[in-house]
């Protein structure tokens, strides 16, 4: 953030976000009691550590630095997620659009749940006044629906849609890619990536 020209006032960083448990202790212990004097939750992560910051509800704005990689969904079902409308979000699937809105959308991919595929607002036919009902699928909920009443930025995809319409919008440069770590850090970062989700939901059932 600060190479692109951004202040950083103060950071502190919920390694292995993906994890439902380390994600619900950071919310409930770190962010939660502080959230009056937090500006944002900033997600550098895959699709299932912007889902996870969604769903625990941090009371704040939940921004997605970069768009997220990973087609996942969260589960198991009936240990940490509920069905009573934040399925879209736990269940929902990302298809890698490179124009991202979650962080408009509160979590939930519009471009994979609307069968119109409307990325920043209602369809040209959203429901009749009191329906809920999508008029293209009726058998399921408009999904903008949902969105509308979970807080999501419809005023702000507007603005979101004409900077993605517009061909001649310089969007801020990629930082310089550092060379590869030697086989001695892979190995070590394989090693920990696979043991550090395990163990954290261990210690969170036996707490």
């Amino acid at each position: 953030m600060e190479k692109w020209g951004y202040e950083v006032v103060v950071a502190r960083a919920l390694i292995g976000c993906c994890s439902a448990p380390v994600m619900e202790h950071g919310v409930n212990a770190y962010i939660k009691p502080k959230n009056s004097r937090i500006d944002a939750l900033i997600q550098i992560s895959c699709v299932a550590g912007m889902k996870n910051a969604n769903y625990f509800n941090p009371g704040l704005r939940v921004v997605q630095a970069a768009d997220p990689v990973g087609v996942e969904a969260l589960l198991p079902h009936g240990e940490y997620y509920s069905d009573h409308g934040d399925n879209l979000v736990a269940y929902g699937l990302c298809y890698n659009c490179e124009h991202c809105v979650l962080s408009f959308t509160t979590g939930i991919c519009p471009y994979a749940e609307c069968p119109s595929k409307s990325l920043y607002g209602f369809c040209d036919h959203p429901p009749k006044a009191g329906s809920r009902k999508c008029t293209r699928d009726p058998g399921r909920e408009c999904v903008w629906k949902v969105i509308e009443e979970r807080g999501g930025d419809l005023e702000g995809l507007k603005e979101l849609k004409f900077i993605h319409d517009d061909d001649g919008y310089e969007r801020i440069p990629l930082i310089s890619r550092e060379p590869s770590a030697d086989f001695k850090l892979k190995t070590v970062g394989f090693l920990g990536a696979r043991a550090v989700v395990p163990f954290a939901e261990t210690v969170h059932f036996i707490r």
